[in-house]
Order: C-alpha cells, then structure tokens, then sequence
C-alpha cells in the first residue's frame, strides 16, 4: 500500500499542490522528501503540545526498550549466537515473550545465518536453535517472495519462494521433536500452513497442537486469523468467526476482532461492518485499559487500535492511545505503507489536528 494512499481526498489535494510550489520555486522533486511534504499538510500541529514525544524521537526500532533482544540482535549481526541461546533460555515457558524475540531474531537471521550456522556446528541438537532455524527459514522464504500481490510477483520469486518453504518445514516439523512441550515451532507450522496452501483439516491438526501446549498463544492466533481471511484460505465470515471464538476464549485474544477489522477494511473506503469495529475497537481498549497494559503486545495492539480509531473519527481516543505509546512505531499495523515510521507520524498528525483539547 503507497503511503500516500492513507491522506483523504483533500489532503491529497494539497499534498499535490505543495510538489508543484516547490518545483515552481526551484526545488528538485527529489529534494523534498514525502514526509516533508506530508507534514507541511500538519504544519499547525505540534503534537507535544498534548504531551506526546516529538516525532524525532518516534521510531520502528523493534529493539526499543528491549537492551537483551537489541544485544542478541547485534550479536547475530556479528557472527554471535550465545547471547541469542541465552536470551531464549532465559524465557523458560514464558511463550508470549519467547514468540516475539523469535520473530525479531528469525528476521535478522534471514539476512545472514552465519551466527546460526555456528550455532548449529557447536550445538547441533539445541532445541532453542532448531526453534528460530525453522521461523528464520520461514521469514527467508516471505523476503525472497517479496511483498507484491501475486499478480505482481515475479515466477522467479515464487519459485524461490517455495524452494525455501520446502527447507523450512522438515526443519519446523523436526523443532517440534526437539522441544516436545514449546508452542512457538507449531506457531510456525500454521505459518507454513498459509504459505503451502495446507488442508484446512492439516491446519486445524497443526492448529490443535499448538493450542494443547498454549491455548491462547497470540502469535499462533495471529497466524491462524490470517490463514482464515479472504486473501488467503478463509473468508470474511470464518475470519469474523475465529476472531470471536478466540475472544470468547480468553480475554487476552480480544485484539483479533480489531485485527479482523483491519484485514477486512484494507482496501475499503467505508470499512463494514461499522457496528462490529465500533463494538472491537471498544472492547481492545477495554482490555488495554486493565490486565492487557501489560501484555507483552500491547503496543502493537495499541497501534493497530490508533489507527483504527483515526479512521472511525475518534480523534480525542487515538490521542491518548498514542500517549500510551510513546515511540513505539513498531506496530504491525503501520508495515503495509511501506514505511511504519511516516504512516505512525501520519496518523498521529490527523489525531492530533481534530482532537478537541488541540482545537481549544
């Protein structure tokens, strides 16, 4: 999704209007960044004002606030696996938060495994390295696709696309031997599930496993729901369903009905249905407000939450949800722009523009 896709018609309007005074006076196109251009729209806001850190001090880092993830991150960078093999054994069965430092060292990894390679030459039997080998391989295998729809995605893209799966899943399939009673290589399976176009039925086993070890694992949800959208194997109407199932399980798995929301409106001018937003955007902020403040996803889900609050025209709510969130731009929810920085500043811009405490 362009970035600029996310202004209204008139801010468009005005952003065009903008590039053309800076060419008429002189300025290369280039020259004039487009968050230059988008926050000139915003000029008059100042988002401090109500509070909020400046927006140089907003980031995407994921490693923000987390000092032992950014260290094993680093580490991997340098060829280093022991700080990584110490930051997961540390998690014991704290699932929640092993699942997120896996996804943020599978995605350094997948650039280079040099230090995973060592890993394995050393260790050869650690489960911990068979875990985040088989999510590496995984995200090795989206960044060779890439991020086009498929139309758009080259037949040499998916052919190393589905190379690369084929490795993945004997490694995911051997994690779960390795480490009988962790959720997170399952998580990665019903990834795989998506990715291999599996049975509904082989999702719903691999499904069942991961649920037997943690039955409200969040980022084993997350990558149900999208198995069960519409672009994928699903349709709106299972999606809808499996997000309230989960909801109905488990408090904590209240923010997939906001994620449901978001997959069912992207594209939409008028996201329906209005009444189920408006009743899951109530709901995740509920949570938040009480035991989900310390979630370890809180601030993705508060940034999903912000952003859809932004659209619904409830300015003055997603102000303080971007209160709670200080810096962190590292939400999900910001990704499909291409730059979850700018869409994050975006969007706090037009909250911040027709908040009430701003307009007084």
């Amino acid at each position: 999704m362009s970035l600029l896709r996310l202004l209204n018609p008139v801010e468009f309007r005005k952003f065009q209007l903008l590039w053309r005074e800076a060419k008429r006076l002189g300025i290369e196109f280039d020259e004039l960044s487009t968050e230059d251009g988008i926050r000139a729209l915003h000029r008059r806001v100042d988002p401090t004002t109500l509070g909020l850190p400046a927006d140089e001090d907003v980031t995407a880092d994921p490693l923000l606030d987390r000092p032992g993830l950014a260290e094993a991150h680093q580490a991997l960078l340098t060829g280093e696996w022991e700080p990584a093999a110490r930051l997961l054994a540390e998690h014991g069965d704290d699932w929640a938060r092993r699942s997120l430092d896996v996804d943020v060292l599978a995605n350094t990894a997948a650039a280079d495994s040099t230090a995973l390679d060592r890993w394995q030459y050393d260790r050869p039997d650690d489960p911990d390295l068979l875990v985040l080998r088989a999510e590496m391989l995984v995200r090795r295998a989206w960044n060779a696709r890439g991020s086009a729809i498929a139309t758009e995605t080259s037949d040499e893209r998916f052919s190393a696309f589905y190379r690369i799966l084929d490795e993945a899943e004997p490694a995911a399939w051997a994690a779960t031997e390795a480490a009988p009673h962790d959720p997170t290589p399952w998580a990665t399976l019903v990834t795989l599930a998506r990715a291999q176009q599996w049975s509904e039925e082989a999702l719903e086993r691999a499904f069942a496993e991961l649920c037997a070890r943690a039955p409200h694992h969040r980022g084993g949800h997350d990558a149900a729901l999208q198995y069960w959208c519409a672009k994928w194997h699903g349709s709106h109407e299972r999606m809808f369903a499996f997000a309230d199932e989960a909801a109905a399980r488990s408090p904590a798995l209240t923010p997939l009905r906001l994620t449901a929301v978001f997959e069912y409106s992207v594209g939409r001018k008028h996201p329906r249905p209005k009444t189920y937003a408006r009743q899951a955007m109530n709901a995740t902020a509920e949570w938040l407000a009480g035991d989900g403040a310390g979630s370890p996803y809180a601030h993705f889900d508060r940034g999903l939450l912000a952003s859809l609050l932004v659209d619904a025209k409830r300015y003055d709510e997603a102000v303080e949800q971007f209160r709670l969130l200080g810096s962190h731009a590292d939400s999900w929810a910001w990704q499909y722009t291409g730059d979850a920085r700018l869409a994050f500043l975006l969007s706090r811009w037009t909250a911040c523009r027709h908040a009430r405490r701003f307009r007084r």
